[in-house]
């Protein structure tokens, strides 16, 4: 899920409600951010570690082979998005 906006619309709050009910459903979520500084804010607003898509995308390649896991080229998940 790719999450936009400008400031002031709700994007934190948006992100903390759905994280909330994946943590009650027991779901594991990785946050990520196009930016190291969009990755630090998202720590901050969130209680959770966020990194760039570039490190988790470098990361799940090296650590899993489970067929479940799909990863995309950054370009790819955010292509279409203004």
């Amino acid at each position: 899920m790719v999450v936009t906006g400008g400031p002031g619309v709700g994007k934190t709050t948006l992100v903390n409600s759905i994280l909330m009910i994946l943590r009650a459903k027991g779901v594991k979520c990785l946050l990520c951010a196009p930016t190291g500084r969009a990755a630090k804010r998202l720590t901050e607003a969130t209680g959770m570690e966020a990194k760039t898509i570039h490190r988790h995308r470098h990361q799940a390649a090296r650590l899993t082979d489970d067929p479940r896991v799909l990863i995309r080229p950054a370009a790819e998940c955010l292509r279409g998005c203004y």
